[in-house]
């Protein structure tokens, strides 16, 4: 894979925004509504609100068993409504408020990566790793900056890969154990799950 030198897109409080999107998208699927609201008000403030958006409808894809896609639809439809006439990275704008929805609805929604898994697995003829990695979430408290979680720095990270977190079926099997709350899955028995 071809090293990409991404360190130049910060966020406002000075976060790499791939890292930010990372930790984004894996907060939702761990369930804590307050760290993916944290990020996905970081990177919206950050002028990435077509990121957010966008990032937002691949959860529901991605990582969503319940059909809700129509509602974060809504969401983002009510979003550029009530934004009409508002400039681009203008401070509290009224639109935040539905990031912030669209963000607790999908932390809370119930869990499933078979459309993810469909691709790797199925169509792509992977084997599952034996082994699963587990990234631990430490509770941030506070107004105090958030760290990076340990869990979002993996092969879709530049400092993920510089660590070693390049293998796609541990990734997979990783991520599918931290969806809270998930239902059983199409592809379980691959995972090594049942």
């Amino acid at each position: 894979m071809t090293e990409k030198n991404n360190d130049w897109q910060m966020t406002r409080r000075g976060y790499n925004f791939y890292e930010v999107l990372s930790a984004f998208q894996k907060a939702i699927r761990r369930g804590d509504g307050k760290l993916a609201g944290y990020w996905a008000l970081e990177l919206y403030d950050s002028g990435f609100e077509t990121h957010v958006w966008n990032r937002l409808r691949i959860i529901a894809c991605e990582d969503v068993a319940e059909p809700i896609t129509r509602e974060i639809e809504a969401l983002k439809q009510s979003h550029d409504f009530v934004n009409k006439g508002k400039k681009k990275g203008e401070p509290n704008k009224p639109g935040r408020l539905m990031v912030a929805k669209a963000t607790l609805l999908l932390a809370a929604a119930t869990k499933s990566r078979d459309a993810d898994h469909l691709i790797c697995l199925v169509y792509e003829d992977n084997t599952i790793a034996a082994e699963t990695l587990l990234a631990d979430l430490e509770a941030a408290k506070g107004d105090a900056k958030k760290e990076i979680p340990g869990y979002a720095l993996d092969m879709h990270t530049v400092r993920g890969r510089k660590m070693g977190r390049n293998n796609r079926n541990e990734f997979l099997k990783a991520e599918h154990h931290a969806l809270k709350p998930r239902v059983p899955g199409i592809f379980d028995e691959e995972l090594g799950l049942k």
